[in-house]
């Protein structure tokens, strides 16, 4: 049998100057192919908007102002405004003293009501619509009653 030199030796030694010449390659800079500009379409010309015709606002005619009452007029919280589940704490219904029937509730609709707990804390609302036929009251207001205010008495504006 004869000898061999073993590949690994040959191959090494060209496999080192191969990588050398490809390394040498790689360092050198590429030129770039210029890209070929794209012919652009043609532009779409803008069409000018017709301006539309301005209309004068005319002033909405003002609400004759309701006089204030000669004298507030009394009334008593019965109960919150309530549903089969919940109450409403901020909505009351409130009987107004002299009031019975529906027109003369509604006469007291959009006024402003003061409920006096003390020196410090008051509360106010508004009355919001009638009640039933008996000539009772809701009223909402600013904050939620709490259960002393049943019974207590206000007074309409």
């Amino acid at each position: 049998m004869s000898e061999k030199t073993p590949k690994s030796k040959k191959s090494t030694s060209k496999t080192k100057s191969t990588t050398k010449a490809k390394s040498k390659e790689k360092t050198k800079p590429k030129a770039k192919a210029k890209p070929k500009a794209k012919a652009k379409p043609p532009t779409k010309t803008k069409k000018k908007r017709k301006k539309k015709a301005v209309i004068e606002k005319k002033p909405k005619p003002s609400r004759p102002r309701r006089l204030p009452l000669e004298k507030p007029v009394k009334g008593v919280v019965l109960s919150y405004q309530r549903g089969t589940v919940q109450q409403r704490t901020q909505y009351a219904l409130v009987k107004l003293a002299g009031v019975n029937t529906v027109s003369e509730a509604a006469s007291y609709i959009g006024r402003s009501v003061l409920l006096h707990f003390n020196e410090r804390t008051s509360n106010y609302g508004r009355v919001i619509s009638v009640h039933g036929r008996n000539g009772i009251l809701r009223v909402r207001f600013r904050r939620g009653l709490a259960s002393d205010a049943i019974a207590k008495e206000i007074m309409v504006l």
